[in-house]
């Protein structure tokens, strides 16, 4: 009679010595100190040729225990809130090694530790959607992500030297030359499949060559002409800087970002002697470099983002719909070049899952109500002072974006071509392109030919006998005005700010002011940012970061979430282990450990351009981060809140006295006041009889 239940008592010793070891083994399992996995190559191949599936379920308990389970990345909080980005940045010296002048020789040591001193910030998001309120908070700006630049000092070869010596003599025509002789030999020299950035020094002689700068010489000129300048940003991960180049005045006439002719290195900013600069001055030239470094590195190769969070799409519609006030506007003046913007897309280096689609529509205000509403209810009036012989009044008409914005979404079902997003990954973009010719009509906002928002692009083109823009930027001794005729290339600025989240290449957003920092330095050349530049042509800046930011992203929504998540407990001074059940928080650490290494490698492949590994690391994240969640969360359902005391009484205790000590006195007191009385009646009977 008693076997079974010796059976049943041997079972349960069986599961609970063997429940017992396993913890000893977990445990000790959990104190070692981390080593690389084993099985990293393994996980990665999973991870890339299965992107949705979760690649913890497929390692075996052991495995798990073996290499998941250890301890020695707590506390949790503090690895996350701070990411180190890899930046590797080289700079190659290129007729400053004494080819040019013996006297003239930037050696490594007196420039590397002023390089060094350069300390990254951390990716900001300049989300100027926020309100005034919650646009200084430093919390709705600050990514997790940090800058972690490395620089290298590199000497470029004599025979790059002496082709670019021999090229500018004989292309120089009337003090000018063009950016694209001086890329292409640079291109040869700098290597597609190298890691790195690079930025090259180049000078050339200080009395060799009159003065001379660099522009681009195959766009046609426009109404602004061309902005030349000594530095530029390549297509390639490369720009340079020509210190023997003239320098001259760009940027705004009025408010900040302006650039001054000495604000960039140059040889003829300092005293030559002999050939030779004088000590003092090379270390003026060195300190110059440095910065100009520096604002190169924060502003063309790390900017920051336009906004956060970004989505990354797997299918993406862009659809120009074309809303114009003229019958045969095509053959009077209609300029706008949608195939040069599909062309420059196509140059950004997309994820493998990702494909764009394109689509125009053209639509007549006089032919559709919604339009003219939209468009009607969103002019506005600008009142001008002007002062010649007498000052005078004038009005003027003028855009307001956000009433576009607001009309666009109010009326939104009732529009050509509205799409509603509803499967997972597409994303639609709207170009609302106004081209006006009856009227005349500042810019937008009176500032703009284009306003980008995450969901849309509001643009304007007009007629150049209406246009009515005042010069607000200077090149030189020129004033450069904005040729309203053609919206082109403020529109591709615009896709980039929406689409993928680009900051203008002339704003990085100011932790210390709490406000966005304008600089105009590399608002020229190959960029559609800005009105410094006709160029409707794509630098690095563009097409790297195209990709880059979005990952930083969504990098930064999945550790926040956790971020928040830990937090949430500190305010109940709860720690998650404190929470887990013993085999929770040993699941808990692998999920963890996990994501720590799903999380270091995309870091590692995104500062190597590896963009579709980084993605596909980046997305397996999801799953782990979900896990911790979903543990943290049933913890935090058997949590609950109780009273205790202290063994002094307390104000609190004392309160919870004071009721029944003062019930028992009044029934105390009663019960004598009772005996007394009936004694004294008692008394006084007898007393009377």
């Amino acid at each position: 009679k008693n076997r079974p239940m010796r059976k049943t008592t041997f079972g349960k010793k069986a599961i609970f010595l063997l429940f017992f070891f396993a913890t000893l083994a977990a445990s000790a399992s959990l104190n070692k100190k981390r080593s690389p996995p084993a099985s990293k190559d393994r996980i990665g191949s999973f991870i890339f040729q299965n992107p949705d599936e979760d690649v913890f379920s497929i390692l075996p308990d052991e495995e798990l225990l073996r290499e998941w389970s250890f301890e020695d990345q707590i506390p949790l909080k503090s690895s996350l809130e701070t990411i180190d980005v890899p930046i590797l940045i080289d700079i190659k010296l290129v007729g400053l090694s004494g080819e040019i002048e013996p006297q003239l020789n930037i050696y490594q040591k007196e420039l590397l530790p002023l390089l060094k001193a350069i300390e990254g910030e951390r990716i900001f998001a300049l989300n100027r959607a926020l309100s005034e309120k919650n646009l200084s908070r430093p919390e709705n700006h600050k990514l997790v992500l940090k800058k972690k630049f490395s620089f290298r000092i590199k000497t470029a070869k004599s025979s790059l030297v002496d082709d670019l010596y021999t090229t500018i003599s004989s292309e120089k025509k009337g003090g000018t030359v063009g950016y694209q002789i001086v890329e292409n030999l640079l291109q040869e020299d700098f290597n597609s499949d190298q890691l790195s950035f690079t930025i090259y020094l180049i000078y050339l002689g200080n009395l060799t060559f009159s003065s001379y700068h660099y522009e681009d010489l195959l766009t046609k000129p426009g109404l602004n002409s061309r902005c030349g300048s000594k530095i530029h940003a390549a297509s390639d991960r490369f720009a340079w800087i020509d210190l023997s180049a003239a320098s001259f005045n760009y940027g705004p006439i009025i408010g900040e970002g302006s650039v001054p002719a000495d604000s960039l290195p140059s040889i003829h900013n300092y005293d030559l002697e002999g050939n030779s600069l004088k000590l003092l001055d090379k270390k003026d030239l060195l300190v110059d470099i440095a910065a100009f470094i520096r604002k190169t590195s924060d502003f063309l190769i790390a900017p920051d983002l336009d906004r956060s969070p970004i989505p990354i799409f797997d299918k993406l519609v862009i659809e120009l719909q074309v809303i114009h006030d003229d019958s045969g506007f095509e053959k009077n003046g209609y300029v706008f070049d949608f195939e040069k913007i599909k062309e420059e897309l196509s140059g950004i280096p997309l994820l493998n899952q990702q494909e764009i689609s394109f689509k125009t529509i053209y639509v007549a205000l006089s032919q559709n109500q919604y339009y003219s509403a939209i468009f009607t209810n969103s002019l506005r009036t600008n009142t001008l002072s002007l002062a010649k012989e007498q000052t005078h009044i004038s009005t003027a008409l003028y855009l307001d974006s956000n009433l576009v914005h607001f009309w666009l979404d109010h009326y939104k079902h009732m529009l050509s071509g509205h799409r509603s997003e509803t499967s997972t990954g597409e994303k639609s973009v709207t170009i609302y392109l106004f081209h006006i010719t009856k009227m005349p009509l500042l810019l937008i906002d009176r500032a703009h030919q284009s306003v980008s928002f995450p969901e849309i692009v509001v643009a304007l083109q007009t007629q150049r006998e209406y246009t009515q823009s005042h010069p607000e930027f200077q090149c030189g001794e020129r004033f450069v005005t904005i040729d309203q005729t053609d919206a082109t290339r403020s529109v591709l600025a615009s896709l980039l700010q929406s689409v993928w989240g680009l900051s203008p290449i002339y704003q990085t957003w100011n932790p210390v002011r709490g406000e966005v920092n304008v600089d105009y330095t590399w608002a020229i050349g190959k960029t559609p940012f800005g009105s410094l530049s006709d160029s409707v042509k794509l630098n690095f800046h563009a097409r790297y970061s195209a990709v880059s930011l979005p990952l930083f992203s969504l990098v930064n929504t999945t550790i926040t979430t956790l971020i928040d998540l830990l937090e949430h407990f500190e305010q109940y001074e709860l720690d998650v282990h404190e929470l887990l059940e013993e085999g929770e928080y040993l699941r808990y650490v692998q999920r963890w450990n996990m994501l720590m290494f799903k999380l270091n490698e995309a870091i590692n492949f995104v500062s190597l351009g590896k963009f579709n590994a980084t993605y596909s690391y980046v997305n397996s994240m999801k799953h782990d981060a979900s896990a911790l969640i979903h543990l943290s969360h049933d913890a935090s359902t058997r949590s609950y809140s109780y009273l205790s005391c202290n063994k002094a009484p307390s104000s609190y205790q004392t309160k919870l006295w004071a009721g029944p000590i003062l019930t028992l006195v009044l029934v105390l007191g009663g019960i004598v006041y009772f005996f007394e009385k009936s004694f004294f009646v008692s008394a006084l009977k007898k007393k009377i009889q």
